[in-house]
C-alpha cells in the first residue's frame, strides 16, 4: 500500500498544533463537483481536508484538491483499513480530529460540526448534518425556550437559581466551568442538565458553549443568566416575548432600565457607568443601558450566529463582544426592565476591579481594532493641529518680540511628529480594515 502526501510541501509539519479535526474526503468514484463543493465549504467554516485518491485516479481530482488548500494522499481503496491508514496521518499531523465525509453529501453541518468535536472525546467525529440529527439529539427533539446558566463554583446558590427558571422554559443547562466544588451535583439535583468543562476556562468559554447547546436543540429562544442568584427568575417571561414576538434578536434585561430595580453598590455603580459609556461609544449606536447585564434572551438567529464565532473572548468581556457581534449582523437589540439583588458586596467570582479593566481593556482593544479613524486618526489629527497652532504662536512672538520661544517650539515639533504619524496610522488601518471586510469571508480568514 502507498502512501503519499502531497500538496501543501512547506507548509505541513507534524509539529504544528491544529485547533480543529480535519475533513477526509474518499476521492474514489466521486463527482469533481461534489468534492470540490465539500471543499470549499470547509474551508469556509476553517477546517483542513485531507482529499484520498488512488495512484490510477485521473489526475484531475487531485490537482484540484491541491488548488484548494487540501492535503492529498494517495492509497489503495481496497485496503479495508482506509480510514484507519488515514487516521494514523491525522494523528501524525497533530490533527486533534477525523471527521470522514461523504463528498455527495451536500447537508454536513460544518457550523454544527465543531460544536460537536469540543463536545466529544472520541478522534473520529460524527458528521452533523442539516437534514437530520443523530439519534441522541431525535430523541431529545427541538426545544422551544432553553434557559442557560454558565457557573463557577456556585454551589451554594445554582440549585436555587435552577428551580426558580425551569418552570418558565423548557429546558434548564447548565455549564460548569471546572468548579471545585459541588456545583454539578446540586444543579443536576435541581433538574438541570449539565455540560462540565474539565478546567477552568473563562466565563466568555462557558457561553460559547452554551450557544452551541442551544443551538444544537434547535431552540427557538435561548435566555442567559447567572448562577450566582442576583437576577430575578421572574423576569425571564417577560424577556422571551421580546424575543420571541418583537424585531430583536437581542433583548438585555437591564437594571437601569425605567421599570428596572436594583441597589447597585455606589462604587459599582462608578465602574458601571464607566464601562457603559466606553461600551456605547465605541458602539456608535442607541444607547444600551446596561452592557454587562448576564440577563439575555437570544432569537434563533443570534443563537446560530454567536454559536460558530469564535472571537469572543474567554473572560467577563464576552459580555461586551456579543455586543459588537450583534452590531456587525446589524441585529436588532432592545431592553426590558429587570431586578437584580446585591445581598453583599462580593456576590461575584472575580473581583470588580480587575473585572473592570479587563473590561475596559477589551472594549479599547476593540475600538482600536473596528473604529481606527476615530480611535487613532481622529486624536492624531487633532495633536497634530495642535501642534501647528503652537507653531503659528511662536512664529507670530517671534516677529513680533524678537524673543524666540525654544521650549515651545520643541513641543510644536513633537506634537506635530506624533499627531502626523498617528493620523496617517489610523488612515493606513482604517483602509486595510475596509479592504478586508470587502473580502469573502474565507479569504479574509486566511489572510488575517
Amino acid at each position: 500500500m502507498e502512501n503519499t502526501e502531497k500538496g501543501h510541501d512547506e507548509g505541513v509539519r507534524p509539529s504544528e498544533k491544529r485547533q480543529l479535526p480535519v475533513i477526509c474526503v474518499a476521492a474514489a468514484d466521486a463527482e469533481l463537483g461534489a468534492v470540490a463543493r465539500t471543499l470549499l465549504r470547509a474551508s469556509e467554516h476553517g477546517f483542513s481536508a485531507f482529499v484520498v485518491v488512488s495512484d490510477t485516479d485521473d489526475s484531475t481530482i487531485g490537482d484540484l484538491a491541491e488548488r484548494l488548500d487540501a492535503y492529498v494522499l494517495e492509497l489503495e481503496f481496497s485496503d479495508e483499513s482506509l480510514v484507519d491508514t488515514v487516521e494514523s496521518v491525522a494523528r501524525a499531523f497533530d490533527f486533534p480530529g477525523l471527521v470522514p465525509v461523504d463528498p455527495s453529501d451536500d447537508e454536513v453541518d460544518f457550523a454544527r460540526l465543531e460544536a460537536r468535536f469540543r463536545e466529544t472525546d472520541d478522534f473520529r467525529i460524527e458528521v452533523p448534518t442539516t437534514d437530520g440529527v443523530s439519534a441522541e439529539e431525535d430523541s431529545r427533539g427541538a426545544v422551544e425556550v432553553v434557559a442557560a446558566i454558565p457557573a463557577y463554583n456556585e454551589g451554594d446558590t445554582i440549585g436555587a437559581v435552577v428551580q426558580g427558571v425551569q418552570h418558565h422554559v423548557d429546558e434548564v443547562v447548565v455549564v460548569d466551568d471546572g468548579s471545585s466544588d459541588d456545583t454539578v451535583a446540586v444543579a443536576e439535583r435541581a433538574g438541570a442538565t449539565v455540560v462540565e468543562h474539565e478546567t477552568n476556562r473563562g466565563y466568555g468559554a462557558a457561553m460559547q458553549t452554551l450557544f452551541s447547546e442551544a443551538h444544537d436543540r434547535n431552540a427557538k429562544v435561548l435566555v442567559t443568566l447567572d448562577g450566582d442568584g442576583q437576577h430575578d427568575p421572574d423576569d425571564v417571561p417577560r424577556l422571551v416575548n421580546a424575543a420571541r414576538d418583537g424585531d430583536a434578536s437581542l433583548v438585555i434585561g437591564s437594571r437601569f432600565h425605567s421599570d428596572g430595580d436594583h441597589h447597585v453598590p455606589l462604587y459599582r455603580r462608578f465602574g458601571l457607568f464607566v464601562i457603559n459609556l466606553l461600551t456605547n461609544l465605541s458602539l456608535g449606536r442607541s444607547w444600551v443601558s446596561d452592557t454587562q447585564s448576564g440577563l439575555r434572551a437570544f432569537d434563533e438567529r443570534a443563537i446560530a450566529s454567536l454559536a460558530t464565532d469564535d472571537t469572543l473572548s474567554d473572560n467577563m468581556s464576552a459580555s461586551t463582544d456579543v455586543l459588537y457581534h450583534a452590531r456587525r449582523h446589524d441585529y436588532e437589540v432592545e431592553e426590558v426592565g429587570a431586578t437584580i439583588y446585591y445581598e453583599g458586596d462580593e456576590t461575584s467570582t472575580q473581583n470588580p476591579v480587575s473585572h473592570g479593566l479587563s473590561v475596559v481593556g477589551n472594549i479599547l482593544q476593540t475600538i482600536e481594532r473596528e473604529q481606527p479613524l476615530r480611535f487613532i486618526g481622529l486624536p492624531g489629527f487633532t495633536t497634530a493641529l495642535l501642534g501647528f497652532g503652537l507653531g503659528y504662536w511662536a512664529v507670530a512672538n517671534y516677529l513680533q518680540t524678537g524673543s524666540f520661544p525654544t521650549g515651545i517650539v520643541l513641543f510644536c515639533i513633537f506634537t506635530t511628529v506624533v499627531g502626523s504619524l498617528l493620523a496617517l496610522t489610523g488612515v493606513i488601518l482604517h483602509s486595510i480594515k475596509t479592504h478586508v471586510e470587502a473580502l469573502p469571508d474565507h479569504t479574509a480568514r486566511n489572510e488575517t
